[in-house]
């Protein structure tokens, strides 16, 4: 069943979705030094607010990223327009559907543990796509090998500059130095990461990469209740981090 939580359950994303957000705008010329308001923003009759329901005014691109502010992320939909954050996703490897609703900035889209993980492993490869696989090898019964990943896998397009990836890289490092995702840090570098909550606590999920691994932790009710209060910095980050 564990294997089906990760391959096949389709959960909302939250915060974790945000760094695709961060990536269509770093394509369109935004740095990660600039500085940006966390303030009231409208969508039609939508309007977030952060999750401590306060805004704090002007930060760098990167602490609104570190400290996941609401505001920033719609603020860079309305500059490079929703299509370009679908396409920067779906460029790092992600398969499943996303909305093209206004709130899907802020992850809605229902995406499995797999699927997001490998959008953050395409970041950590320095921004060649990766795809998800099981088969290493197929032998007959000889012994005598039929397929070999290694040696007949197509080699993974570069789907973004490394440059670009590097920015956003190090943005998500910064998450776990000095945000949401403190209990995730192993005290060593490279490693970034970034946490996600559902609505109503639903799903809580820490995503995180060092320069040899990339792991997803989602924690969760099966029949879609809420938790008591749980986010991806109190469970999955330390779950991560162990």
């Amino acid at each position: 069943a564990w294997a089906t939580r990760a391959t096949d359950a389709e959960r909302q994303s939250g915060s974790a979705f945000k760094p695709f957000v961060y990536l269509a705008a770093l394509r369109a010329g935004w740095k990660p030094d600039q500085i940006v308001v966390d303030g009231p923003v409208s969508i039609g009759n939508w309007s977030p607010a952060n999750y401590n329901k306060k805004f704090v005014g002007r930060v760098s691109l990167t602490a609104a990223l570190v400290n996941s502010y609401n505001s920033i992320p719609v603020k860079i939909s309305i500059d490079v327009g929703r299509k370009a954050i679908i396409d920067a996703a779906h460029d790092m490897g992600i398969r499943g559907e996303l909305e093209s609703w206004a709130p899907m900035v802020l992850g809605t889209s229902a995406l499995t543990l797999l699927d997001l993980t490998t959008g953050y492993a395409t970041f950590a490869s320095g921004g060649k796509q990766a795809s998800p696989y099981a088969i290493l090898e197929i032998r007959k019964p000889t012994g005598e090998l039929i397929y070999a990943r290694e040696k007949n896998a197509v080699a993974p397009p570069q789907m973004e500059s490394q440059e670009v990836i590097a920015d956003l890289n190090s943005m998500r490092g910064a998450v776990v130095k000095q945000g949401t995702a403190k209990r995730a840090d192993l005290g060593f570098a490279p490693q970034g990461g970034k946490t996600g909550t559902n609505t109503n606590y639903r799903d809580a999920l820490y995503i995180g990469f060092t320069a040899h691994y990339v792991t997803g932790v989602w924690v969760g009710n099966d029949d879609f209740s809420p938790m008591n209060e749980v986010t991806g910095g109190r469970i999955p980050a330390p779950l991560w981090k162990e």
